[in-house]
């Protein structure tokens, strides 16, 4: 049991954060049948799309955070990539790069959208009707109801710090939920 430590294959800019790309590991995968054509032979046979927990939870993480998240069909090999047009703090060779291996076979890749703005005010409102806290649920109401409710949300959360934890892994869970249900989607 000895020796060094096993090093994750995945490289990372460390001044920037920016992924760039995640060999998924063998534990507790989630797999999801998709079909592929062969072209020699014309008939279908299913493939795994195949991540463990956490690669679930990085793939809901990057989606949270606007980033291009796209899954490779076979092997499951995760390429996550910010766009500079999004980030000014993005490297734009990182994600040319990305998307240059993604471009190559499109078909490959199954590319996780991010979460729609009305879906996730949804996932506010769930947190909200959950919060016991009556002056939290009035601020978290409101916030909801006004301009900008992504940063009135946050702004009201933040003044209830032990909520604003709880709020944190609700949103996760929610956001890791959506990616399961994203990749469910592409088996068929």
């Amino acid at each position: 049991m000895g020796g060094p430590p096993r090093r994750n294959p995945a490289r990372q800019d460390s001044q920037r954060g920016t992924r760039l790309q995640r060999l998924p590991v063998a534990r507790g995968r989630l797999a999801v049948p998709y079909q592929r054509q062969s072209p020699a032979a014309r008939k279908t046979e299913p493939i795994m799309i195949s991540l463990n927990d956490h690669d679930i939870n990085e793939a809901a993480t990057a989606i949270r955070r606007g980033m291009e998240v796209y899954v490779h069909r076979a092997h499951g090999r995760m390429l996550i990539a910010d766009d500079p047009e999004r980030n000014v703090r993005a490297d734009p060779e990182v994600f040319e790069a990305i998307m240059q291996d993604v471009s190559t076979d499109p078909d490959a890749y199954v590319h996780i959208e991010r979460m729609p703005a009305a879906d996730a005010i949804k996932i506010m409102s769930a947190f909200t009707d959950r919060v016991r806290n009556q002056e939290l649920w009035q601020a978290l109401t409101y916030a909801l109801k006004r301009p900008n409710p992504f940063q009135n949300f946050k702004t009201e959360l933040r003044r209830f710090p032990k909520n604003y934890e709880r709020w944190r892994q609700f949103r996760q869970e929610r956001y890791t939920e959506y990616v399961q249900q994203c990749l469910a989607e592409q088996q068929d």
